[in-house]
């Protein structure tokens, strides 16, 4: 990846173009023993390779005094494990993995404000967790599904970080929950489709529990519960099909934080939800 800047609002000349290269070989490796026909048992390793987007790159200070692009950052480098087993049917499919990630220079927010957000290299993090997944057909058209994820994602190294303006240097210490990273998900799915009418509807529960809104974990967005709906028809007329669409999210409009700005320096790290919003669709195909 090649990353370049050149100003040309500069008459003297005085900001040369600069830029900077990224690039790495990341081995991946994996095993699978099947136990069973129907069971599996997996394991993997592979190196990450995370390079700084436009947006890390962006500034070098929140207040434009030190111009041009951060081209100080590193790229983030990983070693990622992880075991699993999976279980195939036709009736119900079923994984089940643990995985950990160690990372070095992490990428991270060094100071956030008026919309600029600066970027630096961290030492050492760590995450750890477990994802579940599963499928089962019910019968009558009714299928289920489901998908879990827990994950602890720390610092492991100390490091220093600005959550004020102007910025004063404080240390985020070891074990500090890294921001923005749900420490528990789930996804759950209740789905229709009868076979003659050519009709499907699906029932959708989608949890998060609180994520950190600083490096210092002084601030949190709360934990919610929302639910979808989405139902849709399909016909068939000779050479022509047809399908309507219709979707509603957060159907009890509930109230709630759905990202956050990590570490802005004037508190306003919250960003909400939408609310309640619909999408109709209507599709023709011609064949």
């Amino acid at each position: 990846m090649n990353v370049s800047s050149n100003d040309h609002l500069a008459a003297t000349g005085v900001f040369p173009e600069t830029g900077v290269s990224f690039g790495a070989s990341d081995p991946v490796a994996g095993v699978t023993f099947r136990v069973t026909p129907k069971l599996s048992l997996y394991g993997s390793y592979g190196r990450g390779f995370e390079t700084p987007t436009l947006n890390d790159l962006a500034y070098r200070s929140v207040n434009g005094i030190t111009p041009g692009l951060n081209f100080g950052l590193r790229p983030a480098r990983s070693n990622d494990y992880e075991l699993g087993v999976k279980s195939e049917g036709t009736r119900f499919t079923f994984d089940a993995s643990a995985f950990y990630i160690q990372t070095h220079d992490e990428l991270a927010v060094l100071q956030n404000s008026g919309g600029r957000s600066v970027y630096q290299n961290i030492g050492e993090t760590e995450r750890r967790g477990a994802e579940l997944s599963a499928t089962a057909v019910l019968g009558a058209g009714f299928d289920a599904r489901l998908a879990y994820t827990w994950i602890r994602a720390e610092v492991a190294q100390s490091y220093s970080t600005c959550i004020t303006l102007p910025c004063v240097l404080q240390v985020v210490a070891v074990g500090s929950r890294l921001p923005a990273v749900p420490e528990n998900s789930l996804y759950a799915a209740l789905a229709w489709r009868p076979m003659q009418w050519g009709f499907s509807a699906t029932l959708e529960a989608i949890g998060r529990a609180q994520i950190y809104a600083n490096d210092l974990n002084t601030q949190a967005a709360s934990s919610f519960w929302v639910s979808n709906l989405e139902a849709g028809l399909e016909q068939s007329r000779g050479a022509w099909s047809f399908h309507e669409f219709l979707r509603i999210d957060n159907l009890a409009n509930t109230h709630y934080v759905d990202s956050v700005i990590v570490n802005e320096s004037n508190m306003r790290y919250y960003e909400p939800d939408p609310g309640q919003t619909f999408l109709l669709m209507f599709r023709a195909t011609y064949r």
